[in-house]
């Protein structure tokens, strides 16, 4: 993260999913397939890639340790699965649907195509095939953080 080619002045934006499910009214079970689903991805993404999955836990810390002032985040709630009444909200669930099933085909392919730490590759599957049938569910009410962070380089 650098912000050379940033104005002086000039904002940065960053978006991020928190790869965590979330429930407030105990219709998800403890052993739901999202939380398997999000603990096997970011530790594949960590493991074989190097990648920081949950870099929205020091995201603003981080920009202000680089000089960037006001900082500020913004967190929506993204409903995982078809179970929202409201019209809105519930098309949010389907851009996301569509999001996280593009996604698992590009898993299978690279970091995942030969299982996850602690899974074989016909567990990662089988895993993804639960993941399917949640996204289409409105049994379980859960969601996940959508984060935005903007951050100013200082004026001159």
């Amino acid at each position: 993260m650098s912000s050379r080619n940033l104005r002086p002045g000039g904002w940065a934006e960053f978006q991020e999913f928190e790869p965590r499910a979330y429930c407030d009214d105990n219709t998800m079970p403890p052993d739901f397939c999202m939380v398997r689903f999000f603990e096997a991805v970011t530790s594949a993404l960590r493991e074989r890639l190097g990648w920081d999955v949950l870099v929205v836990d020091h995201l603003e810390a981080d920009l202000r340790g680089l000089g960037f002032v006001n900082v500020q985040r913004r967190a929506y709630r993204v409903p995982i699965g078809l179970w929202p009444r409201d019209p809105k909200r519930r098309d949010h669930a389907a851009l996301f649907q569509e999001v996280l099933s593009e996604m698992l085909e590009g898993l299978l392919v690279k970091p995942m195509a030969d299982g996850a730490p602690g899974l074989t590759r016909e567990q990662v599957i089988e895993l993804f095939q639960e993941v399917r049938r949640a996204m289409a569910s409105r049994r379980v009410h859960s969601y996940l953080y959508a984060h935005f962070v903007i951050a100013q380089k200082p004026p001159a």
